[in-house]
């Protein structure tokens, strides 16, 4: 990791069995190596990263390269996504059994990452992206009905005991990422080639905004990060842009890559009151 990082926001990237690590500038600072199943990436409000590692996640310090813990997931699961609760630190994960033939994945919420989770499931929805706001409430999308295709997004309210479907007032063509923006939820559409920020209430999103991207080809789902009105993403296979959000347009800064996995925006941690150093 370069020298000055500790007090710059700094994009991680999975690709392959590493995590490069970026500036706002679009500059590589770092990398952790040694890695396997980079999808899941997180951060949480002190800038602490969370990284996939076999059946457990990793994590690091704001720009460090050395894993200061471990959460062991369930026996024979791996992490596709993950989340970081910021009222409570709780982890969500959506893990994923290479042992369950009939419903392999569930979403695991860990309060203590000693102790076992609780976990939901749906075995007519498979998961894809989780997000809490800043409130505690859970968010997670992914798909099912039709062939397993149709776009499906539920909610589980901060204290709640279930997730809640969600319904709104536009229709997904493709899922894609999921954050809380800072002031609404960010849904991606990869198949409508656009961002929306939504306001939820009572079950039903109502669209803020839409955000369009210049040259955004790829219809898979994508991940995506949002900070301080930038947001990074694979607009397609070999590339990764800085965004304006929510203005969108043309990318204002681009990085090659040769594949794209997890992607996370972790920022500097608070300095703690007190005195202390």
């Amino acid at each position: 990791m370069s020298a000055n990082t500790s007090s710059a926001n700094l994009v991680y990237i999975g690709e392959g069995s590493k995590v490069l690590v970026f500036s706002f500038t679009g500059k590589q600072v770092g990398e952790l190596t040694g890695l396997s199943g980079t999808g899941a990436i997180c951060s949480d409000s002190q800038g602490n990263v969370w990284v996939g590692y076999d059946g457990s996640l990793l994590e690091y310090n704001h720009g460090g390269t050395v894993p200061i813990a471990q959460l062991y997931l369930q026996p024979y699961y791996i992490p596709r996504t993950c989340a970081v609760d910021p009222t409570t630190g709780d982890i969500a994960v959506v893990e994923y059994s290479y042992q369950s033939q009939s419903h392999p994945e569930n979403v695991a919420v860990y309060q203590n990452i000693y102790e076992p989770p609780q976990t939901y499931s749906d075995v007519d929805f498979f998961y894809s992206y989780l997000g809490y706001d800043d409130h505690g409430n859970l968010f997670v999308n992914g798909t099912g009905g039709h062939r397993g295709q149709v776009p499906l997004f539920d909610e589980l309210p901060q204290g709640g005991s279930s997730f809640e479907r969600l319904s709104f007032d536009v229709s997904f063509r493709t899922i894609g990422g999921l954050q809380w923006d800072g002031q609404y939820l960010a849904l991606g559409d990869a198949g409508n080639h656009v961002v929306y920020q939504v306001s939820v209430s009572n079950g039903y999103g109502t669209t803020q905004s839409t955000t369009h991207f210049h040259n955004w080809r790829d219809k898979g789902a994508v991940p995506f990060a949002i900070e301080d009105g930038i947001i990074v993403f694979a607009f397609n296979r070999r590339q990764v842009g800085y965004y304006d959000f929510p203005a969108g347009g043309k990318a204002v800064r681009l990085i090659g890559l040769t594949s794209t996995a997890g992607i996370t925006i972790s920022v500097p941690p608070t300095p703690r009151r007190g005195g202390s150093k």
